[in-house]
């Protein structure tokens, strides 16, 4: 806002800082996870290698609120009211139960580590029907008015001046200049897919597999996209996974 950009390139850039999938798309990360953990049986092996840093808790901690989340338990309610009408489901059943185990572990009370928004918001946006990479979406709708008044309220100081963040180099110093023709070009595979080249799709799959790599196949692998036996039971309960012909 402050380079006096218009509104709708203000509400995009902000959209593209939410999309990644540590904040805006926490709540589909959380449900990736408890769908790799698979079953209730699995999660005190997930908590032991989240305790080992083997594994990522999802939806848990925050920046700010170092307690229990004041709106996580606001949709922690909202979740159980859809629950009573829709009928139980694997994957509440799962969240619940791992909250419980983790909210009674000292090392996760130590830490602050409580559930945040992203913790149940996911589970209640599939259960009302929303494709998961819609999620981000429905997380910036909200968001929208306040990212507007701000750019109203920079536009109307008078003492207005374009915002630097501040930033300490910490690369490599004193490098010698090389010549083009003396450079090393780096060879990559055919089969090698270039960052430049995938879509932001692709990227967040990619992290979503890099978050929840199981090992010993003790839980099963399904952040890569496969269906499990979870996946389907819940396509069950909610209805038929909608297809983007149908939007």
């Amino acid at each position: 806002a402050s380079t006096l950009v218009d509104p709708y390139t203000a509400c995009a850039g902000s959209a593209g800082a939410l999309y990644g999938p540590l904040h805006g798309g926490g709540n589909e990360a959380v449900l990736r996870m408890l769908e790799a953990i698979g079953t209730i049986e699995n999660i005190p092996k997930f908590i032991e290698q989240v305790k080992q840093k083997k594994q990522r808790l999802m939806g848990f901690g925050h920046r700010v609120y170092k307690s229990y989340d004041p709106r996580a338990k606001i949709l922690k309610t909202v979740t159980m009211e859809i629950f009573a009408l829709l009928g139980k489901n694997p994957l509440m059943q799962i969240a619940t139960e791992l909250e419980r185990l983790a909210l009674s572990d000292s090392y996760f009370i130590e830490r602050q580590l409580y559930p945040n928004v992203d913790f149940y918001s996911g589970i209640i946006y599939k259960s009302m029907g929303f494709p998961t990479d819609m999620f981000p979406v429905l997380f910036s709708i909200p968001r929208a008015a306040g990212w507007l008044a701000h750019w109203v309220e920079e536009l109307a100081d008078p003492e207005l001046r374009i915002f630097r963040p501040r930033q300490i180099y910490m690369g490599r110093r004193n490098m010698n200049y090389v010549p083009m023709d003396a450079r090393q070009v780096q060879q990559h595979n055919s089969g090698e897919k270039l960052s430049s080249f995938s879509s932001g799709f692709d990227r967040r799959r990619d992290v979503s597999e890099e978050l929840f790599n199981f090992e010993d196949g003790a839980i099963p692998k399904t952040a890569t996209g496969s269906k499990s036996q979870l996946s389907a039971s819940i396509e069950q309960s909610f209805g038929e996974k909608i297809s983007p012909q149908s939007h």
